[in-house]
């Protein structure tokens, strides 16, 4: 991909390895300033402390930059009504515009699912919109494998009026109670946990899995 597509798209993904002394105060700033680096500083920090027990830490980061194949016009940005899914009524910053190259798919139930590309459209961005009177949560419920390819087999490329809201949000959390659901409760149990082929302690388990997010989705693309 060229500038022309992308200002900047950077996978971070690396199978390398760093000693720190975990007893050092400034291990910590290293493993955080890492981070920002790897993350245009958009994400300033994952580790706020070191404990005594931790042995090994696994950081990567993905940081994506690509500009709207067609860009909304700043001018074009009006003040518009946005309906929580609590029932309540605020007021956004709405994007609008004819949009080129748009996937657009109605997937039943009144849902409606679109997809805005990025650049030479190898990327794109997936919107679907619950039916009226549907809540999220209730949208999510359907949501898996099987019903997302069918979303996606559904799209077809038109052209249309696209308005969304600019926004921008951050979240952080932990995965350790879905990852347990999912099938490796052993993992994180020191009693059963078997990471013998990386070290000889007998108790190592994973204590926590955490993820941080940043988002911004502008007239210009999305970061």
């Amino acid at each position: 991909f060229t500038d022309t597509y992308f200002d900047a798209i950077t996978t971070s993904f690396q199978a390398t390895a760093q000693e720190l002394d975990f007893s050092d105060p400034g291990a910590k700033d290293i493993i955080n300033q890492w981070v920002r680096d790897q993350t245009n500083g958009r994400i300033d920090s994952i580790i706020d402390l070191i404990s005594p027990l931790d042995i090994l830490f696994l950081i990567n980061a993905v940081y994506f930059k690509g500009d709207w194949t067609t860009q909304f016009k700043k001018s074009d940005t009006q003040p518009a009504p946005f309906y929580r899914d609590d029932g309540a009524t605020i007021s956004v910053p709405m994007m609008s515009g004819k949009i080129e190259h748009l996937g657009l798919a109605s997937i039943g139930g009144g849902r409606i699912a679109g997809e805005l590309p990025y650049g030479g459209k190898a990327f794109g961005m997936v919107i679907v919109l619950p039916a009226p009177g549907e809540t999220v949560d209730e949208l999510l419920s359907d949501l898996n494998d099987g019903s997302w390819a069918s979303w996606m087999d559904a799209l077809h490329e038109s052209e249309g009026m696209v308005r969304m809201p600019k926004f921008e949000l951050e979240w952080d959390g932990l995965f350790n109670t879905a990852l347990k659901e999912m099938g490796m409760p052993k993992a994180f149990n020191p009693l059963e946990a078997d990471f013998s082929r990386m070290t000889p302690a007998t108790d190592a388990h994973i204590s926590a899995v955490r993820q941080k997010t940043y988002m911004r989705v502008d007239e210009e693309g999305t970061e």
